[in-house]
């Protein structure tokens, strides 16, 4: 699904990255985007989920 999505990003030309955010540890979600090529570019905190890291995927 997550490969799904990134292909349908790319056919529009505006679309330069991809964020996406995931909870601030290893399991199964940090997993497929590794997988898919996103790299954790920083952890933040949300005060209601505590620990969140942020992920990137840039467009060629």
């Amino acid at each position: 699904m997550t490969k799904a999505l990134i292909e349908n990003a790319l056919k529009d030309i505006r679309v330069k990255n991809i964020i996406a955010h995931t909870l601030g540890h290893e399991n199964p979600s940090t997993t497929v985007l590794q997988k898919c090529g996103f790299v954790k570019i920083n952890e933040l905190i949300d005060p209601d989920e505590g620990l969140v890291w942020k992920w990137e995927l840039k467009m060629q």
